[in-house]
């Protein structure tokens, strides 16, 4: 798979996401490697020397529930994954993707320009 086709389904999954959901408190995120298919951990506390009994795979949606600057340096992310209300963790900022108002309205004009070719589905 591409990784035009990896970004398009992404964004595609972001604005039906989007428009369904938005909590009020937590900000709505995906979690986001180059590779597909990659285990993103989500660590027991701020640094990359806790533990990490928990992973995601870009694509994964998120809430961002708060923001840590942590002693390795690293802005981290508490975040629970969505399919998993259980799931909490940190994950460093790298790997976690939201957007404002203004750049989902850019995502959507850029969706509005793709041809049939572009997206990722299979007639």
């Amino acid at each position: 798979m591409s990784l035009k086709r990896i970004r398009i389904e992404l964004i595609s999954s972001m604005l039906v996401w989007f428009g369904s959901v938005l909590p009020t408190v937590a900000v709505p995120a995906f979690l986001y490697a180059d590779e597909p298919g990659s285990q993103i951990n989500i660590r027991s506390a701020p640094t990359t020397r806790s533990s990490a009994p928990r992973y995601g795979i870009p694509g994964d949606k998120v809430e961002k529930l708060r923001e840590v600057k942590g002693k390795d340096g690293y802005t981290w992310y508490y975040v629970r994954l969505i399919s998993h209300v259980l799931k909490v963790g940190f994950a460093v900022i790298l790997f976690v993707l939201h957007l404002t108002l203004h750049q989902i309205k850019n995502l959507h004009d850029l969706l509005m320009g793709l041809t049939m070719k572009d997206l990722p589905i299979n007639i």
